[in-house]
């Protein structure tokens, strides 16, 4: 809910947003005109099972840690996905958002 809002304005007529988690709340206001004459897609997915949830829990328990390959700030998101789609990182890649 906190950047509901933001997101759907920031869609591209036929833009699809993916919703996978709700930490700020489990409701939201939507504008059903933007929602209709931008032709918007609206996706809602997990990150997994309650089971797998439990088994990464238990991992980071044990202190699994996992491996950042490298980290661009969010600007920098086409240079990430470079690196991505040449299969040149090992690890994860995350992308860092500052400011507003």
């Amino acid at each position: 809910p906190a950047t509901w809002e933001q997101s759907v304005r920031s869609l591209k007529p036929g833009g699809r947003l993916v919703v996978c988690g709700g930490t700020s709340g489990p409701t939201v206001e939507l504008n059903l005109p933007r929602l209709f004459f931008k032709q918007i897609e609206i996706i809602g997915s997990t990150m997994g099972s309650y089971q797998e949830f439990d088994e990464v829990c238990a991992l980071v328990a044990d202190g699994v840690h996992i491996q950042v390959d490298r980290t661009y700030p969010l600007a920098a998101y086409d240079e990430a996905l470079t690196r991505l789609e040449h299969g040149e990182q090992l690890g994860k890649i995350v992308l860092t958002h500052e400011g507003n």
